[in-house]
C-alpha cells in the first residue's frame, strides 16, 4: 500500500474557501476512486498556519496513476482551487507492516 501526503497552503483568508472545496468538491470525488483505502483531511491547529494535510492510502502505486494520470507523483490541482493555493507539497510512502496495525 502506498501513503499519499498532499501538504497545500493557502493564501490567507482562503480557508473557509479551501475547506468548502475539499469537503464539497475534492473529498467526495476521491471517495469514488477505485484502490482508495482511507483519507483524512486535517486543517492547521497553529492559528498563523494555513497549511493543511490531505492524506490518502492507497492499493498501489497503478490505483494512484488511474486517479492522478501519468504524473502521478504530482499533486492533483483542479482550476476550482488552484487561486486559493499558495504553496503545494507531495510526497509517497509505502506502509510498513507494524505488529500492531492491520491495514
Amino acid at each position: 500500500m502506498i501513503i499519499r501526503v498532499f501538504r497545500p497552503t493557502v493564501h490567507p483568508g482562503a480557508e473557509r474557501e479551501f475547506e468548502a472545496f475539499l469537503r464539497d468538491t475534492a473529498v467526495p470525488l476521491v471517495s469514488q476512486q477505485a484502490g482508495l483505502v482511507a483519507q483524512h483531511v486535517g486543517r492547521p491547529r497553529d492559528p498563523s498556519s494555513t497549511e493543511y494535510v490531505y492524506v490518502t492510502v492507497w492499493e498501489d502505486v497503478e490505483s494512484i496513476r488511474a486517479f492522478a494520470g501519468e504524473r502521478w507523483q504530482e499533486a492533483v490541482i483542479t482550476p476550482d482551487e488552484e487561486h486559493l493555493l499558495k504553496d503545494t507539497w507531495i510526497g509517497h510512502y509505502e506502509v510498513l507492516p507494524t505488529p500492531d496495525l492491520t491495514l
